[in-house]
């Protein structure tokens, strides 16, 4: 995704709708954007588009260390919620002259409490679903 030079070129204008599960919460806020971008490009604007898609997200829309590597200690990944994901949907049309409306949504509190339960997720971490949809 971030090799503006890769094969993934050929598709650039030619997909309709794109699945992105459990993918864009692996980065920090930049990579994000980066990668919205991205699938903007690859993206026939002829057509509807839809990103469909869903990723750990927290309550509270923040940078969270990563704790998987050993490497991982000065990176961090961005945990979305509702509105934050909404925001960077937002920069992402304004910066490739598009329009997005996004349609997403969390576990409820109870469910939020018992899946930050597990060891590795930070507390108010959830699950964010979420629908992506072009403005014609």
């Amino acid at each position: 995704m971030f090799d503006l030079n890769s094969a993934l070129n050929q598709l650039n204008g030619q997909i309709s709708n794109v699945f992105i599960g459990s993918f864009l919460h692996l980065f920090n806020w930049d990579q994000q954007f980066a990668i919205c971008k991205r699938i903007v490009s690859l993206l026939d604007l002829s057509k509807e588009n839809l990103v469909l898609g869903r990723q750990v997200g927290n309550v509270e829309a923040s940078e969270y260390q990563k704790h998987i590597l050993a490497d991982d200690q000065n990176k961090t990944r961005f945990r979305h919620n509702t509105e934050s994901f909404a925001e960077l949907w937002n920069k992402v049309g304004e910066a490739t002259g598009t329009k997005w409306e996004t349609k997403a949504s969390q576990l409820s509190l109870t469910e939020v409490e018992s899946y930050a339960a597990v060891g590795w997720n930070p507390a108010g971490s959830t699950r964010l679903t979420f629908t992506v949809r072009r403005k014609v």
